[in-house]
């Protein structure tokens, strides 16, 4: 049975000390980070800022979320990984 994904559009809001979820690059990073803030205005994932807050990222996803909230970096981190795992994603590179 295959699971249907829909393009979901993920509030990534960062931790006290700047970190979030990133899909693309299926790591942890800091959003102050200069290089890492470069690099999610090149993505293709990048879908907006969430106003200091974090950033919207927008990608298929399972279930019918159409918009999902992610305040737990770690917590998103090992909910795409198991997805991964199980094939359900595909881990980007």
């Amino acid at each position: 049975m295959k699971i249907k994904l829909y393009d979901t559009n993920h509030f990534n809001y960062a931790t006290e000390d700047g970190r979030v979820f990133c899909r693309k690059h299926h790591k942890i990073f800091r959003l102050c980070d200069r290089r890492h803030h470069i690099d999610c205005l090149q993505c293709s994932y990048f879908f907006g800022c969430l106003q200091g807050e974090g950033v919207e990222c927008r990608w298929d996803d399972v279930g019918n979320f159409g918009l999902y909230r992610v305040h737990d970096p770690e917590d998103e981190f090992r909910r795409v990984s198991m997805l991964v795992k199980k094939g359900i994603l595909k881990k980007e590179v």
